[in-house]
């Protein structure tokens, strides 16, 4: 009623508000259920997926050489949006498992929304409690497809753990050395003191060094190291050289190079483009296997360089200046790095030997 007692007219209702589609609803949380099952195929409506696609993709495939009841993986070709095409190769992979099929879901990770992201995360789960193949061929694709790049690991990994019961921890944890260190080190922290996780964590450390996209600050990692105990000889004799025997390097060359051509900062990350750098040729004298970015050539207690690249692919169209002995190809099974530092001083270094120490560990050998 108004103040003077006649009745109010209704607000019209907008014309679309009957119509208007609803938005779809996120979904972060996935619950466990066996990949094809009727529950699965009911989660996956929620996603847009037709299961006559899926199923169609898979009867139609053409079959592998010497095994007509194996489904090609690189010959199916799903219809459809990034979910159908992710079930697709997730029902393959429960089928068969392998990485060849299980890759095909990484090339559309890129078109994937946080729903679908969520959902993919929960099929990895499933194949790695599955174990033996699954769980083998799951962790082999994780490693390089996701753990190995950085954006995808950060997403992945923690979600992947949460999703996964403590049992089934001990291989992804193992698996975790390219994982980028502010992701996976406050997971480390908190399992350092668990028993059944002691050789897991030593894996995972070691292959934070002993892997080309490994990622570990080596202080820190030593600290854990430290509080662990490690039957496994080989996966100690690899961390004790990281952390208390540096690799003898002989400086074959020092490289100067054009730092304005494209072909050259093309390769240099937009977070390092205002730092000067040089190429710096390598010849290994010893153990050589532990590679970390970061890493320091230290000669006479003093640091000369710090690695960024390993194997640059140089174009010796370039402008550049040498000194020192650079062949074509390397001798010695010499390596060509990006390095940072004061050319300068590394020039004093060619012909002598230095040592690659992991970022700040040659300065604290005393603590």
């Amino acid at each position: 009623m108004t103040g003077r007692g006649t009745p109010r007219r209704p607000r019209a209702r907008a014309s679309h508000a009957r119509t208007a589609p609803r938005r779809a609803r996120r979904i972060r949380h996935w619950t466990r259920t066996p990949i094809g099952s009727d529950e699965w195929w009911r989660a996956l409506r929620r996603l847009g997926v037709d299961r006559h696609d899926v199923d169609f993709a898979l009867d139609y495939a053409p079959r592998a050489e010497g095994d007509p009841r194996r489904v090609d993986a690189h010959g199916v070709t799903p219809r459809g949006n990034a979910a159908t095409h992710a079930a697709t190769y997730f029902l393959l992979a429960d089928r068969q498992p392998s990485y060849a099929a299980l890759m095909y879901v990484t090339h559309r990770w890129g078109d994937a929304n946080r729903t679908l992201k969520e959902w993919i995360v929960r099929q990895f789960a499933n194949l790695i409690e599955r174990g033996g193949e699954w769980r083998e061929e799951t962790l082999y694709l994780l490693w390089v497809d996701f753990f190995e790049v950085p954006e995808r690991a950060r997403f992945v990994f923690p979600r992947l753990l949460k999703a996964l019961e403590p049992r089934d921890w001990p291989e992804v944890i193992a698996a975790s050395g390219p994982v980028p260190w502010d992701v996976k080190a406050g997971i480390y922290r908190g399992l350092v003191a668990e028993p059944a996780m002691q050789e897991s964590l030593a894996k995972g450390i070691c292959f934070s060094f002993h892997d080309v996209y490994g990622s570990a600050d080596a202080i820190e990692a030593r600290a854990l190291y430290r509080r662990l105990t490690v039957a496994d000889a080989e996966v100690k004799a690899a961390l004790e050289r990281v952390f208390g025997r540096p690799a003898p390097w002989r400086v074959r060359a020092v490289i100067s190079v054009d730092q304005r051509d494209p072909r050259w900062s093309k390769w240099i990350p937009t977070t390092q483009r205002d730092e000067a750098s040089f190429l710096i040729l390598l010849q290994p004298l010893g153990a050589q296997d532990a590679w970390m970015k970061t890493a320091e050539l230290i000669l006479d207690h003093r640091r000369i360089a710090t690695l960024a690249h390993w194997g640059f692919p140089f174009d010796r169209a370039i402008r550049h200046q040498v000194k020192g002995d650079w062949q074509d190809p390397e001798p010695n099974g010499s390596i060509l790095f990006r390095a940072l530092g004061s050319i300068g001083v590394a020039r004093g270094a060619v012909g002598r030997v230095v040592e690659a120490w992991p970022a700040g560990l040659a300065i604290r050998l005393e603590e």
